[in-house]
């Protein structure tokens, strides 16, 4: 029992380090796809919500947008502090109060994760099967305060070649198979019948 509990334990602490460094890595992929579409100009306020990429891509996208001379603030939607107060717009909004950081105007930069589904059919004469793998689409969506004025919308698609939510389904037959079988089989005995 100790012998299986301790393979199960280095196994753990093999591979959970090489999990973690390849979500780092795909997140600084994703990051520098994200950067180029960001506009510089004003200050900014970054509202992700991207999964289990949300910390690594947060910190490898602020440290690109500050290597291109960004003006970054910390955004207090995503701060855990209950005394910072949010300023609510006439239509009913949270907005970030621009007031509170000395400035007329900021961009607001949201990055959502969506997760569609790629289908990829496999075709034989008598059966298939079809494979969906998820594609993970990072929308951007920049808003210019105080106004929410929608400025730019963009999306990167990112899939990862091994994904383990891959879903493979079962070989199916076609439909015609049974029939095939009962005509080679048929022809075979007609055969064997009248041969001489």
């Amino acid at each position: 029992m100790f012998k299986y509990l301790l393979s199960v334990c280095i196994f753990l602490c093999l591979s959970l380090p090489a999990w973690c460094l390849k979500t780092a890595q795909e997140a600084e992929i994703i990051a520098k796809e994200i950067g180029k579409e960001i506009q510089t100009d004003e200050p900014i306020f970054i509202d992700l919500r991207a999964g289990e990429w949300t910390d690594p891509l947060i910190q490898d996208l602020s440290i690109i947008l500050l290597n291109r001379g960004a003006d970054l603030r910390d955004n207090p939607q995503t701060l855990q502090n209950p005394d910072y107060s949010l300023e609510v717009a006439d239509n009913g909004s949270e907005q970030i109060n621009l007031k509170d950081y000395g400035i007329a105007s900021a961009v607001l930069v949201q990055v959502n994760l969506n997760i569609k589904w790629q289908e990829k059919i496999e075709k034989s004469f008598f059966s298939y099967h079809n494979t969906r793998q998820p594609v993970y689409s990072f929308e951007t969506k920049q808003i210019h305060l105080p106004e929410q004025r929608l400025i730019k919308i963009s999306a990167f698609d990112f899939s990862r070649p091994d994904s383990p939510e891959s879903e493979v389904s079962s070989l199916r037959l076609r439909w015609f198979e049974p029939l095939v079988a009962a005509a080679a089989i048929g022809s075979m005995i007609f055969l064997l019948w009248n041969y001489d």
